[in-house]
């Protein structure tokens, strides 16, 4: 069956929908007071990576800087810890990322590079390695089921000089069992700066030049190219696609951006005990005049799964607030904006509250449940 593609467009200045001659005002949703909040003074929790809520209403947070999963009642009461520090079977290492597919806990660990099931009453169930492949060097970077995962592969690269380099990946869908691959697209994803020096080689991937982003939600893959204001969806089963431009301003690249970054990794190495010889005057002569940039400022910074829908996080913030968009991959269309306080986190959550990680002022970490409060 040959693809479809619906193209959506939107106007940037007024924020609506506009498919044809229609226009549609974008629902503005928004979310509630906290109505539960699992406190870090208690469960000591640093770097929460993920979290996500069961059926019934139980729970689970990746606890990575603690290497552990930790199980909450609805209510918020602790009643169960799964996981360790280790390598082996049910060890963990540093977990990224987590996801509840049909009550089935999803745990991605990057220091092992492997896939791992839980279940809130059995605990471990089984791993899988995304390391076992020869000559395969794979990347999570979405849950389709329990056994089969979108994955990236970064294509190989000679660099011989310092500059500003594009990584291209391809993007794979990975099958468990029997482990197999097989190639959805390639295209640009990230950007670094590659800088040599003697026998060897700094390469820096600065947060300010965004990256692409892949998200699953049912029987649907979201991309959001490197630096594109538009989203591509595509159907697993049958290939159908759509394009959804997103009504966010596109904006040349700011060097006070770069200027920021330079002088946070100047006051980071004069805190670090670790001698570095040369380290400060390759960070002025790598982030100084002459670094080269990208023509426009990326617009996505990141995309959350979040029940059926897709939510993105805008590079445009207002300073204390940054724009959200809600995208549903089966309906092919933009349902809703948000604007949220630039500090939360959207850790996961339901089609109808969402799990937000909070940092006080002193650093200590807890998770608040909010629901979604959508427009009529």
């Amino acid at each position: 069956m040959s693809a479809r593609v619906l193209i959506i467009g939107l106007a940037s200045a007024t924020a609506v929908a506009q498919v044809g001659s229609a226009q549609t005002p974008i629902p503005e949703w928004r979310l509630s007071a906290q109505q539960l909040v699992i406190d870090g003074t208690i469960s000591s929790l640093h770097r929460v990576r993920g979290a996500a809520i069961l059926s019934d209403g139980k729970i689970v947070l990746a606890d990575a800087g603690n290497n552990r999963l930790l199980l909450y009642s609805v209510d918020g009461a602790q009643i169960r810890v799964l996981g360790r520090e280790g390598t082996g079977p049910g060890d963990v290492q540093l977990i990224w990322d987590l996801a509840v597919l049909s009550d089935t806990i999803l745990t991605y660990d990057t220091g092992l590079s492997r896939v791992s099931l839980w279940t809130p009453t059995d605990g471990f169930v089984r791993s899988t390695s995304l390391a076992s492949m020869p000559g395969q060097m794979l990347e999570l970077r979405a849950f389709v089921t329990p056994s089969e995962f979108v994955v990236t592969r970064r294509t190989a690269r000679a660099q011989t000089s310092k500059g500003l380099f594009t990584d291209t990946v391809s993007v794979l869908r990975f099958h468990a069992s029997p482990q197999a691959i097989s190639e959805i697209e390639r295209r640009a994803w990230d950007q670094r700066y590659f800088y040599p020096q003697g026998n060897g080689a700094t390469t820096y991937v600065t947060p300010f030049l965004g990256s692409a982003h892949v998200a699953v939600a049912g029987r649907h893959i979201l991309t959001v190219p490197l630096a594109g204001a538009e989203v591509v969806i595509r159907a697993f089963d049958d290939g159908d696609t759509a394009v959804i431009q997103l009504p966010v301003s596109r904006r040349p690249f700011d060097r006070t951006l770069v200027n920021a970054y330079r002088d946070s990794l100047l006051r980071l190495r004069r805190q670090s005990t670790v001698p570095m010889p040369g380290a400060e005057q390759r960070i002025h002569d790598v982030f100084g005049p002459a670094f080269p940039l990208p023509r426009l400022r990326p617009v996505i910074e990141n995309a959350k799964t979040v029940g059926a829908d897709v939510w993105l996080r805008t590079f445009e913030g207002t300073g204390s607030a940054v724009d959200w968009y809600v995208i549903n991959p089966s309906a092919k269309r933009l349902v809703a904006r948000l604007s949220l306080p630039a500090s939360w986190r959207l850790l996961g959550g339901t089609g109808g509250k969402v799990l937000i990680l909070k940092r006080d002022a002193d650093g200590v970490e807890s998770v608040s449940v909010h629901a979604i409060l959508r427009t009529p």
